[in-house]
């Protein structure tokens, strides 16, 4: 067999830094495999069941191949890496710890005995990751896989659990819940499933080729002028932490960074004196932005008279806390916050994210170039701001240059004439 064809790489979030996911096709073994290249403890993130060796920059390189049979054709392996993605982004945005990698770390002991029901299988999953999630990701579990057992009753058959099960599960959970909420439901029990497989409890996924439902796009939405300063004062006013709450809403708002940029920003990173204050984004071992680059954002004066109120010699800017139990993928409770702040300040509902929306709905709002706030955004390529952002770029006053219809003064018939020799 020759080697037809490659996958296109691509970056999988870990709470390590980015991992970078390639193919690679083995002329040894005749079979394609995935590469995995990135910060050493994110690479061991991914494969919790193996040790993961690193190299003298702390950076580590594995390859992965499917454990049951070789992949010998780009399609196969391009639906066994979706595969791989998939539960990878759910054990991020879930915070779900393989139990097998705490296992590989002499943690706990392995459960005892193989569950025979789905309901004994619950009762394990959440005896296992009682003491590695924290107490709201753990209710969480046990509230969503409590409903999903009206739908897979508790006395079915671990063997008897198959696709259609959960599709008509989904189907009456959508009749009073929303398509985010059905999505979630659905996250939790797959996390639920894998530790199942990777238990060796069942042989293969039941849902497997399941996808989330599909609804309609969230509209984008940002604050004003106004709603930027009601919650900027909310922020100080914070009775649990105004510092941090202040400076995390500042460096959102008029840095435009994203959530774990804010977190990983120490204050060796601002430049504050001097004519030219600028934040520097770093993406390093541990600590990768989106992009995999460095970038730099000028820093505003309002924003440098925030941070040289509140500057420190050392240390990260947003100080944080880490005195509960889990995994924690910030040093600080960005949602709690965030609620918190934005409901004292009574202003209109929008995601953490949408600070990010909020600062470059501003700066193109005012003109600035588009490619300007792609570089302060991270964006690889313009485009991507204009594709995001094309409601604020659909008028542009240059058009009024063309006069089609006016009469042409003499000079203008002039300058069209070709220069005459002297």
């Amino acid at each position: 067999m020759s080697r037809i064809g490659s996958l296109k790489p691509i970056d999988v979030e870990t709470p390590h830094g980015q991992v970078r996911v390639s193919s690679r096709f083995r002329s040894d073994f005749h079979c394609y495999r995935l590469r995995l290249y990135g910060p050493a403890q994110g690479v061991q993130w991914l494969l919790p069941k193996r040790p993961v060796q690193s190299n003298a920059d702390g950076m580590a390189l594995a390859e992965v191949s499917h454990p049951n049979q070789p992949i010998t054709t780009i399609a196969t392996l391009d639906q066994f890496r979706r595969e791989l993605v998939e539960r990878w982004k759910d054990r991020l945005e879930l915070g779900a710890d393989d139990p097998a990698l705490v296992l590989l770390h002499g943690g706990s002991a392995a459960p005892s005995a193989a569950p025979a029901t789905f309901g004994a299988l619950v009762v394990q999953f959440l005896a296992v990751h009682k003491i590695h999630v924290r107490a709201a990701t753990l209710k969480g579990y046990d509230v969503r896989l409590q409903r999903w057992k009206k739908y897979i009753p508790a006395t079915t058959p671990l063997a008897g659990i198959n696709a259609d099960l959960i599709r008509v599960g989904m189907q009456r959970l959508s009749t009073d819940l929303k398509v985010e909420s059905v999505n979630s439901f659905y996250r939790v029990l797959k996390v639920c499933l894998n530790y199942a497989v990777d238990s060796g409890f069942l042989r293969e996924r039941p849902h497997r080729g399941i996808k989330p439902l599909k609804g309609t796009r969230a509209e984008q939405r940002w604050w004003t002028g106004t709603e930027v300063a009601l919650v900027l004062t909310a922020a100080e006013a914070d009775k649990r932490a105004p510092e941090d709450a202040l400076l995390v809403f500042a460096l959102a708002l008029y840095l435009g960074i994203r959530r774990g940029e804010i977190d990983r920003m120490q204050w060796s990173d601002l430049t504050l004196d001097g004519p030219e204050p600028v934040a520097c984004v770093r993406s390093v071992e541990g600590a990768m932005t989106k992009s995999g680059k460095t970038r730099y954002i000028p820093i505003c004066d309002e924003l440098r008279t925030i941070l040289v109120r509140h500057r420190q010699s050392a240390g990260h800017v947003v100080r944080g806390s880490r005195k509960q139990r889990g995994k924690w993928l910030y040093r600080y409770e960005a949602q709690k916050l965030f609620r918190r702040v934005t409901k004292a300040a009574g202003v209109t509902k929008i995601r953490f994210h949408d600070m990010r929306h909020t600062f470059a709905s501003f700066m193109l709002g005012k003109g600035v170039p588009v490619f300007k706030v792609a570089r302060w955004l991270g964006h690889a390529d313009s485009r991507i701001t204009e594709q995001v952002y094309a409601h604020l770029l659909t008028y542009d006053a240059d058009i009024n240059v063309l006069k089609l219809g006016a009469k042409p003064a003499a000079s203008e018939e002039d300058e069209g004439c070709p220069i005459q020799p002297t």
